[in-house]
């Protein structure tokens, strides 16, 4: 009976920590978006995902490289290669206006 409650809570930690680690990664960002907005303000955070969004192109512009095909992989990755740009802009624009 003891073996089959350890294996039933073996089962449970691992869904917990499977839960965990879907749901802290999220939370995490938002509370770090909202500590930059109060501290500073909302140029600052939109700064800062400028930042991001430029280093997270130029890495898949480097790993296209590594991988080979590049010219394949831009095109199979063109569509979402766009909306990045488009969001991007469009936040910029945003974030100028306020």
């Amino acid at each position: 009976m003891a073996n089959r409650n350890l294996k039933w809570f073996k089962r449970g930690l691992d869904s917990a920590l499977s839960v965990g680690k879907s749901i802290i990664p999220p939370a995490v960002n938002f509370l770090v978006a909202y500590i930059v907005i109060q501290l500073a303000d909302q140029k600052t955070w939109g700064q800062f995902v400028e930042v991001l969004i430029f280093t997270s192109l130029c890495s898949m512009f480097v790993s296209f490289g590594i991988k080979g095909g590049f010219i394949g992989s831009m095109i199979s990755n063109w569509a979402m290669l766009i909306a990045y740009v488009v969001v991007f802009r469009k936040k910029l624009k945003s974030s100028e206006n306020v």
